[in-house]
């Protein structure tokens, strides 16, 4: 009996590894290193393995420098573990030239299979088949601490003889800890990046590990994805400690059955029959943003207008102060001051002078209702929301919120007027701080920051202040004291911030690059704290106060800070959070990226209206923009298009002098997202006009102009602007309408759009319809800033802009 046992045993284990021999590639680097070395020598046992280098031409080579074609492979292999997560750099090593990723985009869509492990995981962002971000933070396990997973789907022919619920690596002794890749909230919800995937999304996961059951770690960071491309598979292992090389791991069977499960499952039997230019190959590389741009030419980048690139999408957005919801903000307490609210909403506070928002931050050290940021964001939303509708309510508004900036700035002492009277001051005799000088209270609780500095309540912060706000208040108002209150802060806190009047000065090809901390943090000339976004957040007052003031030394601040993430763009291919100066590099977190590009943007307007050369920058950013507006920023930030509807220069009269007029409408529309293909418009005639039999077009786009005659039925149904739209390109509907009875007049219609293509996480070949309403309606009987005369006119943004016409893509 206890042979036939014995004898059950072997055969099932020997049958695990009895299928048919596959032609496995597996991918190395110009050296392979020591565990890809071992899943070589562990894969040489039961595959036929051929170790494959790209040459970043389109090319695989093989050890003897000889091109194989990646369809003669069952399945390939990437495996990568390095000793700092940015030493791989996926960005940039050839297997993520253009080239390279064309080959493995035929290759996969053609039937072909891709296993990722390790920190090879940031390929597939890469390549195109995941639209979320890989998280990169650390993870501590404990001493001989064990990785479980628990499947998700059970029957999955992955894991084949595996229990439910398994151990697959031991963490070694000398093991300092390890690194997620995705990381779930909980075991069955989507990626912590995205609150928005719906349940049929979700069915890619495969595996994840039960809340540290097992590993000792923080939360639940480890799990297995598919990707389905076209008629190919990718299965990626997350955990960062995907190890052959170590002899006394104790779950080595189990690490090995599940690896062989997964290659059998992706792998393709004989030969994969590659053509190129399949239909998922072309939809994965207009998502891999090869060379940040999705296809674009030099000459396309060319014919962009950086600063009209971003005018639409941050203009025409709804205006909204910070945590308030709806804007502006509806309920008024007459109590606030140590009073707790629901966070997420915004409260008009009765009990503080010139009646602040006020809101509760998300940090659960906030027990109370603050203004936050001394109402930067709402002061930034008054000023947008003026801008678009030019209502003199709204002006008014936008100064009372001027007061009280101001008045809640610390004076040249540290003393704080806002905080003395409404009793929240907590300084020995309410004498203040002169280390704050000029800043503005940030938060009203004390809080410890990811690198170490303890922030007091009330202490000034150096780069999410109502500065630049106060800059655009003073243009539109013409207030000096916004103006002055600007300067004086970043002439006495930013110099608190870094050694040489607040910054870190480098050099990056033959120019001068300057970046600045986080906090200041003791003692001067710490290296932690280098965080891309806080550059741009300064270098845009800086440029803005300069400009207006002439001032060199802030001019050449911001040119500076700007070359600076620049270096960061052309070394990591994004904007993530830490910089390449912090000692977290490595942590790459893409939650802050519009907090670069935005203020970026801004600050390039300000330097080139003070005559400066931007050229340089421009180059960067321009490409960091177009992957900022493609199809990875939806994921988070829904920045798909830009639609609105633009009325006449001159409002109509409110009487019958008004009929039988001609009036001439605009629909403009600009598409960002990279899937986003087909875009239809429905539009409607107003209440009061004629309702002509047919409706003459003129619709203008980047590949030319062209005349539409429709019905007002076909028109309202949908009529399709463009089958193949590519990222920031921009479309003008223009038609006329004659006036029937003015009286009748009152809203105007809003459009809608008709988005088709866009895919987020489903499969490459599947196809998406999404119906939007415009932003932006004016009113027929008032004047409109924004209008058919002047939308192409950058100046609208308020500010130093010159009045350049919208220079489209070729």
């Amino acid at each position: 009996m206890l042979w036939c046992v014995i004898l059950t045993a072997v055969l099932l284990a020997s049958a695990v590894f009895a299928a048919p021999v596959l032609q496995l590639g597996l991918i190395v680097d110009e050296d392979v290193s020591p565990h890809q070395a071992a899943i070589r020598d562990w894969a040489q046992q039961h595959y036929s393995v051929t170790l494959i280098r790209p040459d970043g031409a389109g090319n695989f080579l093989d050890e003897a420098g000889k091109a194989v074609a990646l369809g003669d492979f069952s399945c390939l292999w990437y495996h990568c573990v390095m000793g700092h997560p940015r030493e791989l750099s996926p960005w940039y090593c050839k297997l993520t030239t253009e080239g390279s990723l064309r080959a493995m985009a035929d290759y996969l869509a053609c039937g072909g299979g891709l296993y990722v492990t390790g920190s090879g995981a940031r390929y597939l962002t890469r390549l195109g088949a995941e639209p979320y971000f890989a998280s990169m933070d650390y993870v501590k396990g404990g001493n001989n601490s064990d990785c479980g997973y628990e499947a998700l789907d059970p029957e999955h022919p992955i894991f084949a003889g595996l229990d439910n619920t398994f151990i697959v690596q031991h963490m070694r002794r000398d093991e300092n800890g390890a690194c997620g890749f995705w990381k779930p909230e909980r075991l069955q919800s989507p990626l912590a990046y995205s609150y928005l995937c719906t349940q049929e999304q979700q069915e890619r996961f495969l595996a994840g590990t039960p809340l540290a059951r097992w590993a000792g770690l923080e939360q639940d960071r480890f799990i297995i994805v598919e990707h389905q491309v076209g008629a190919g598979k990718v299965i990626t292992n997350g955990p960062y400690f995907y190890y052959f090389d170590d002899p006394e791991d104790p779950h080595r069977e189990n690490l090995e059955r599940l690896t062989h499960n997964i290659v059998q499952y992706i792998g393709h039997d004989g030969p994969v029959p590659v053509q190129p230019d399949a239909p998922a190959a072309k939809t994965l590389m207009r998502r891999s943003g090869v060379y940040w741009g999705l296809d674009l030419t030099d000459e396309d980048y060319a014919a962009i207008d950086i600063m009209d690139y971003y005018f639409d999408i941050y203009l025409m957005q709804p205006p909204k102060g910070y945590g308030t919801r709806p804007w502006p903000p509806s309920i008024h307490l007459e109590r606030t001051i140590g009073v707790e609210g629901e966070r997420g909403k915004g409260f008009i506070a009765g009990d503080i002078r010139y009646n602040p928002v006020v809101s509760m931050y998300a940090y659960a050290q906030c027990k109370s209702l603050f203004p936050n940021n001394s109402n930067c964001k709402v002061l930034e939303a008054w000023c947008n929301d003026y801008l678009l509708t030019a209502d003199p309510g709204v002006l008014e508004s936008l100064r009372n919120c001027v007061e009280f900036v101001l008045w809640a700035q610390y004076d040249e002492n540290g003393y704080n007027a806002f905080l003395d009277e409404t009793g929240q001051m907590e300084f020995e005799d309410r004498k203040g701080d002169p280390a704050w000088a000029y800043g503005w209270p940030y938060m009203n609780f004390a809080w410890p920051d990811g690198f170490g500095y303890h922030w007091k309540a009330f202490e000034s912060f150096h780069h999410t202040t109502p500065a630049f706000p106060l800059v655009k208040a003073y243009e539109i108002a013409g207030d000096e004291r916004c103006l002055q209150a600007a300067k004086n802060w970043l002439e006495h806190q930013l110099p608190r911030y870094g050694p040489n009047d607040g910054v870190y000065e480098v050099q990056w090809q033959g120019k001068q690059a300057y970046w600045t901390g986080y906090n200041p943090m003791p003692p001067v000339g710490t290296d932690n704290d280098g965080v891309d976004n806080i550059q741009t957040l300064l270098a845009e007052p800086l440029a803005a106060v300069g400009y207006h003031t002439k001032d060199a030394w802030m001019l050449e601040r911001a040119r500076g800070l700007l070359w600076y993430v620049c270096r960061e763009l052309a070394t990591d291919g994004e904007w993530y959070y830490m910089s390449i100066n912090s000692t977290k590099y490595g942590l790459m977190h893409r939650s802050h990226m519009s907090a670069v590009v935005a203020p970026g943007l801004n600050a390039i307007a300000y330097l080139e209206a003070a005559g400066m050369d931007c050229s340089d920058i421009k180059h960067y950013f321009l490409r960091g923009t177009v992957l900022y507006r493609s199809w990875a920023a939806p994921s988070k930030w829904d920045f798909t298009h830009c639609l609105a509807k633009l009325l006449p220069e001159k409002p109509l009269p409110r009487d019958a002098s008004a009929n039988g007029r001609e009036v001439q409408f605009v629909d403009f529309i600009k598409v960002y997202h990279a899937e986003l293909r087909e875009v239809a418009l429905k539009d409607t005639i107003p209440a009061g006009f004629v309702v002509p039999d047919r409706l003459e077009l003129l619709i203008e786009s980047p590949h030319g102009n062209r005349t539409l005659t429709v019905t007002p039925d076909e028109l309202a149904a949908g009529i399709l602007i463009a089958e193949d739209c590519r990222p920031g390109d921009a479309f003008a509907v223009c038609y006329t309408l004659q006036v029937q009875d003015i009286t009748k007049v009152t809203e105007t219609p809003t459009p809608q759009l008709v988005m088709r293509g866009i895919q987020a996480m489903l499969g490459p070949d599947a196809w998406i319809e999404t119906t939007v309403d415009a932003v932006y309606v004016g009113d027929l009987l008032k004047p409109q800033p924004i209008n058919v005369s002047n939308f192409r006119d950058r100046s609208l943004y308020a500010g130093p802009l010159p009045r350049i016409p919208m220079v489209q893509a070729k």
